[in-house]
């Protein structure tokens, strides 16, 4: 009997043990499921205070970046205009002191040569503003590319014959029509041609093509020029770039125009050059419309 008494109570102790390093096992278990879960949540913790400081690092840069980019804005802006200003104003002066002599015609001119040039300057930054606020009207209309294209060419023949740059047309045989706003699209085809006669040297060449690919219209316009600067070619179309070789002149907005028309009418602008002195060339994409 004493020796069933104590095989029973082995049997207990083990079965005892045996629970007791189960439990304990489950306790260690626990333990290590919360550490890891305090683990993860400090990864969490520090993931998202490093998110966290990312956003503000960026957030203080666009806010850098956009009080340097108004200052940059009035700064250009104040140039720009007081060209224009101080010689309207002078032309003023000169119709006040002199109301009836011959000098009043030419003031007359200066005059109006000024305003128009003022109001040219404001309506572009009204349709850029527009175009950022997505709030530019497009008055879309069947439309022969061709016949748009061939207008702003002819808009700018005057400027091209007097600066001594030739400009060529290799247009498509047939139409190519697209549904657009031929005033806003006649806008961005004079603004290239416009850029590319200014850079481009007496005796130099401007040649635009249009061609009719599946459904895509190509527009290209490629002058002889002085070219574009490699790591100017991804800026070229943001708002008052004027590049790292730029002498100043122009307003920096012609570009940004250019692109925000194309896109409103779900086209594409790119450009493209090999450099300082080799000319440059813009292309353009346009969805063709058969309707």
């Amino acid at each position: 009997m004493k020796a069933i008494e104590l095989s029973s109570q082995i049997r207990n102790t083990v079965e005892a043990s045996r629970q007791a390093v189960r439990r304990a096992h489950e306790r260690a278990v626990d333990v290590q499921q919360r550490a890891q879960q305090i683990r993860d949540s400090m990864r969490a913790r520090d993931s998202l205070r490093d998110s966290i400081g990312r956003q503000l690092a960026r957030a203080e840069q666009q806010s850098v970046r956009a009080e340097r980019e108004s200052q940059r804005f009035v700064a250009i802006v104040s140039h720009e205009l007081r060209q224009p200003l101080n010689a309207a104003m002078a032309a003023l002066s000169m119709l006040e002191a002199n109301p009836s002599s011959a000098a009043s015609d030419r003031a007359h001119i200066i005059l109006r040569r000024q305003l128009l040039h003022m109001a040219t300057l404001l309506g572009d930054l009204l349709d850029l503003s527009r175009l950022a606020l997505r709030t530019i009207r497009i008055a879309r209309v069947p439309v022969d590319l061709r016949r748009v294209l061939q207008d702003a060419v002819d808009a700018i023949d005057a400027t091209a014959q007097n600066a001594g740059v030739q400009v060529a047309c290799s247009l498509a045989g047939a139409p190519v029509p697209a549904f657009a706003d031929p005033a806003r699209l006649q806008q961005a085809f004079s603004n290239l041609l416009t850029n590319g006669v200014r850079y481009t040297p007496a005796g130099g060449r401007l040649h635009v093509s249009l061609i009719r690919k599946d459904s895509v219209a190509e527009i290209t316009l490629q002058d002889t020029g002085q070219g574009i600067p490699q790591e100017d070619l991804a800026s070229i179309f943001e708002p008052f770039w004027r590049g790292h070789d730029s002498a100043g002149d122009g307003f920096g907005i012609g570009l940004a125009l250019v692109r925000g028309i194309i896109e409103v009418h779900d086209g594409t602008v790119a450009a493209f050059s090999d450099g300082p002195g080799t000319g440059a060339r813009f292309c353009i994409t346009l969805p063709i419309s058969e309707s």
